[in-house]
């Protein structure tokens, strides 16, 4: 399943920008997406009507209950791609991607390195990534 995960407010032109990403880039396999406002509207609006999209809702009110939903969509996840429109928390890591940091997005996206899925960052701030966010292929010889 490819997942998203983004910000629950997107700028005009933010939103422009992930609707091009989406328009240039279809998933033709199962899509995965929160049941937040924002991005997570936004890519469900996009795939509509399709019998392999599956929106995972929040159990409670908590912030645990959000990392708890990103959590699942990710387990169930073969690819993410994410749209953070803010840097990256310093304390925000794949060791510790739920830890209060105050972004969901890049919370998500540590869960994703941690488990190794492949992680598509487009950082609508255009800010670079952590280190850690940036997959190499290796070649062994």
């Amino acid at each position: 399943m490819h997942a998203y995960s983004g910000p629950r407010k997107l700028t005009p032109t933010e939103t422009r920008l992930v609707k091009q990403h989406l328009d240039a880039n279809p998933v033709k396999g199962p899509v995965g997406v929160g049941d937040a406002k924002g991005l997570d509207a936004l890519v469900a609006e996009h795939y509509e009507g399709r019998t392999d999209l599956t929106i995972y809702h929040v159990e409670g009110r908590q912030r645990w209950h959000y990392a708890q939903r990103s959590q699942r969509m990710i387990d169930n996840a073969t690819e993410l791609t994410a749209y953070p429109n803010k840097p990256c928390p310093p304390t925000c890591t794949p060791a510790k991607p739920f830890s209060g940091h105050g972004s969901g997005t890049w919370g998500t996206i540590a869960y994703a390195v941690k488990k190794g899925l492949k992680v598509n960052v487009i950082a609508l701030d255009g800010t670079r990534p952590p280190s850690w966010a940036e997959q190499r292929q290796l070649t062994l010889i």
